[in-house]
């Protein structure tokens, strides 16, 4: 535990921008293997959107960093209109939900190794870019490490 702990100290100082880049290229690459796990395009998608949206809602608020670190994929999945509003309802809607948060942890566990470490790997980014992974959070990291 406190090697997770050193860990994401050391990722909070990582660069936006570089935690930015490395949320995009790690989706790009999470998107096509779920896809051929699945079978299905959009379903594969939509679960994605979701489970980051279920990230952004962790620590019950939306930083502008997380908001801007999903939205070239949710403005794919959900069109141009999806924005910072529609963003924040969806993550004020999730952020009580604990069985939301206990699925996420079961479907991220019954993937395959390599397409999980990259999901874990996408929450640590994207719960570090507005600079703090807070305890809600890192209980949420730790449950899928763990």
């Amino acid at each position: 535990m406190k090697e997770l702990n050193q860990y994401l100290k050391k990722v909070e100082k990582v660069s936006k921008e570089d935690l930015f880049v490395l949320i995009q290229s790690k989706s790009l690459e999470i998107i096509p293997a779920l896809q051929a796990l699945t079978g299905k395009n959009a379903d594969s998608v939509m679960v994605y959107c979701i489970y980051l949206h279920g990230i952004l809602a962790l620590d019950g608020r939306l930083a502008d960093e997380e908001y801007a670190s999903v939205l070239p994929l949710c403005k794919a999945m959900f069109g141009d209109d999806f924005d910072y509003a529609a963003c924040r309802d969806k993550v004020n809607n999730m952020s009580e939900d604990d069985q939301l948060f206990a699925k996420m942890v079961e479907i991220v566990k019954a993937l395959p190794e390599e397409i999980a470490s990259d999901i874990v790997l996408v929450t640590i980014a994207i719960c570090a870019i507005d600079g703090k992974v807070s305890k809600p959070e890192r209980k949420f990291i730790e449950k899928l490490m763990f």
